[in-house]
């Protein structure tokens, strides 16, 4: 289910779903299968982090998997062997979740910034990363520069609006797909259409 722009005008594509419906392991299959076809794409994921098959919290890698660093943590998993202390006391709390805006900006901003042009991919633009005004900035930039296409996901419409969110809900050059476990399985082609369109179309 696809909605905001037309097909033929929309210059971003996002995926949005309940948690839990497959949305980055539909965006990890869109890039393997761009960078595949000689696509070149910049950004991050965001990666559940479990400790004995409980979640603790989430970090952001990078594209080509090089890079990780922490989102958020559960209050009380102060410290990540994987990924390094974490940077404490940190305000910013969402629910259950510590979210460490300094670890997120230093990766993902610097990611958001790696190229003028091309795919960006933004798994996710989310409350926990809009947090940081940093990021809402180079959410906008990223979208708004008309040579830039981007490839992210956005949650659903539910509880306390945030404003970016709501912002990106309502451009007309954003084309929304709705993942659901029904349709995940089916979803991969026309996600991979779409964006190779708004590379034709958008990206000199």
């Amino acid at each position: 289910m696809a909605s905001s722009a037309s097909l033929s005008s929309a210059r971003h594509v996002l995926l949005t779903g309940l948690p839990g419906s497959g949305k980055t392991t539909l965006i990890q299959k869109t890039c393997e299968e761009l960078e595949k076809q000689g696509y070149v794409l910049h950004g991050f994921i965001t990666e559940e982090v479990r400790h004995f098959g409980r979640r603790k919290g989430f970090d952001v890698v990078s594209i080509d998997g090089q890079l990780r660093a922490p989102l958020a943590r559960i209050d009380g998993h102060g410290h990540d062997s994987e990924a390094g202390p974490l940077n404490r006391p940190d305000p910013y709390r969402l629910g259950q979740y510590i979210v460490q805006v300094e670890s997120f900006e230093q990766t993902a901003l610097p990611l958001l910034h790696a190229s003028n042009t091309g795919i960006t991919v933004i798994d996710e633009i989310g409350k926990m990363e809009s947090i940081s005004r940093a990021f809402q900035q180079a959410v906008r930039s990223r979208m708004d520069d008309p040579r830039s296409v981007v490839l992210g996901t956005i949650p659903v419409k539910k509880g306390k609006p945030v404003h970016l969110i709501e912002q990106i809900y309502e451009r007309k050059d954003v084309r929304i797909i709705t993942v659901t476990k029904k349709n995940r399985d089916c979803l991969l082609d026309e996600i991979i259409t779409a964006v190779k369109e708004a590379t034709a179309e958008h990206i000199p």
